[in-house]
């Protein structure tokens, strides 16, 4: 009921934002500035309207690095999608959607976009050399590393580095990959297997 009510609130918000936007597009009352503010609440509304209809929420799972992550998300859909080993196994955002379908979407990074993500973080370290990810000398940046390997913030920018300048060769083949999917349906263990590699 309560759900109901919250739904009935959200949709006559909708209307009446829609109306006032509107209404004044020449911003003869409502500034422009403050039209852009009644266009972010109608979207954070639309947005929350649509998930109370749908049934979608979102819970966020953070935590330090190999502090049991995917074990919990795995415990909370009650299957075992997400990787689960005693070093870091997943570096990047994962998400996890309800669908018709038990499947797993692997997303491979663009070659621009992994090398920005790399100059990104030499940047962090403030590293004075080349930071492109291609063309980085390894042993350049271990002599770097020695210079800074006492700095606690920087500690995990580091090793992240390190780690993938010493697989550039595997992660090159993987960068602009087309998206793999794997069916995690039940019977499907050979698919586990699969993604799991």
């Amino acid at each position: 009921m309560n759900k109901e009510e919250l739904i009935n609130k959200l949709q006559t918000t909708e209307e009446v934002l829609k109306k006032i936007l509107a209404e004044d597009k020449n911003a003869i009352v409502i500034s422009f500035e403050d039209q852009d503010r009644l266009q972010s609440l109608q979207n954070r509304n639309e947005n929350i309207l649509r998930k109370l209809k749908t049934d979608e929420f979102s819970v966020a799972i953070v935590g330090l690095e190999k502090a049991g992550k995917s074990t919990v998300g795995n415990a909370l859909i009650k299957m075992a999608i997400l990787p689960e080993y005693t070093e870091r196994c997943t570096y990047t955002t994962t998400e996890i959607r309800a669908g018709d379908r038990d499947e797993a979407i692997i997303s491979f990074y663009k070659h621009e976009q992994f090398n920005k993500n790399f100059q990104d973080m030499m940047n962090i370290l403030e590293f004075p050399g080349e930071s492109d990810f291609f063309h980085a000398n390894l042993d350049e940046f271990k002599n770097f590393l020695e210079t800074i390997k006492n700095d606690p913030n920087k500690q995990n920018v580091l090793n992240d580095v390190v780690t993938m300048l010493e697989g550039r060769n595997q992660i090159r083949q993987l960068l602009n990959k087309p998206n793999e999917i794997f069916d995690l349906s039940s019977d499907s263990e050979s698919e586990r297997q699969k993604m799991k590699r």
